[in-house]
Formats: structure tokens, sequence, C-alpha cells
């Protein structure tokens, strides 16, 4: 088992604090904001640590609508997709469904791949937005600022990779 650094207790403290998913940026920012000046990890570490963690199954990520990584702590012990609306940023964990996990074997044995990685993340427009003119910031479930001032139809200035 790899060790388990400060860093990634750092990262860890936060995210399990959280209650939407977080950036890099904002996890390197609260870890700035509450640490001693030595012991504030690099951008490039939290990084790293999240990619690890994310990788360990530790780490739940969703792409933002400006196309962004964004990371909560896992809620689920199954394997598990999301369904993030657009407008919101609402997160939603939908169970794996057997056949999709039936192609992804039939793919490896197709091809002769081993530990095949894999992730489905879906979007759309939940429910309580449907029909709602424009995002709905105030009733955000699970979406940063960020996610909020990028979604569709909301005034940004970053542009938007879908």
């Amino acid at each position: 088992m790899a060790r388990v650094t400060r860093y990634d207790q750092a990262v860890l403290r936060v995210l399990d604090r959280a209650s939407c998913f977080r950036s890099a940026q904002e996890v390197h920012a609260l870890i700035a904001d509450s640490a001693e000046p030595e012991r504030r990890p690099s951008l490039s570490t939290v990084y790293r640590v999240l990619h690890q963690l994310a990788e360990s199954g530790a780490l739940d990520t969703v792409q933002s609508p400006a196309g962004e990584r964004l990371y909560r702590m896992c809620g689920n012990d199954g394997r598990h997709h999301h369904l993030r609306c657009r407008r919101c940023g609402r997160v939603e964990e939908v169970p794996e469904r057997e056949p999709l996990s039936r192609l992804v074997s039939s793919i490896g044995r197709e091809t002769g791949y081993r530990s095949l990685h894999y992730s489905f993340e879906l979007s759309g427009v939940c429910s309580g937005c449907d029909g709602a003119p424009g995002p709905r910031a105030a009733e955000s479930r699970g979406a940063t600022p960020r996610d909020q001032a990028a979604a569709p139809g909301a005034a940004s200035t970053t542009s938007s990779t879908s």
C-alpha cells in the first residue's frame, strides 16, 4: 500500500468537508488558507494527489461545463457513473448497468486488452430546470460558482468545450 502523505491528508480533509465538486485550484486555495506556509503544497502537487486519489477510487470526478475536471469524495462503494445537469450543475450518481460492463468486457476480449478502465458521464437538463429560463444558480445542487457561471445561458468569460 502506498504511503499516505500530509498532502494526501490535506486534500482528503478539504474534500471531506466539501458539499459539492471542487476544482484543483479551489482545493489548493482551501488548503493554502488553512495550512502554515511551510506545509502548503504547490498546485502541481494538488493536481497529482487528486489524480492519484481519483484513480484509486477514493474520489469522484466530473467535467464542468467549461471543461474543467472537478472532484469530490466518492459516496458510493459500487461502480457508478454521473449524470450532470447542464443548467444547475446538479450531479446524480447512476449505478453501473450490466450491459455497459458486458460491452467493455467484450471489447477487451476482442482486442486482447486486459484491465480496461473506462468512464461514462452523462449530461442533460434535470426536471427542476426543465422549462426554467437559464441557469438556476440559487437552487444549485452540487455545482460550484464557476460551474454556474459557465452553464449554458449564463454570462461567462470562459469558453465552453462541449
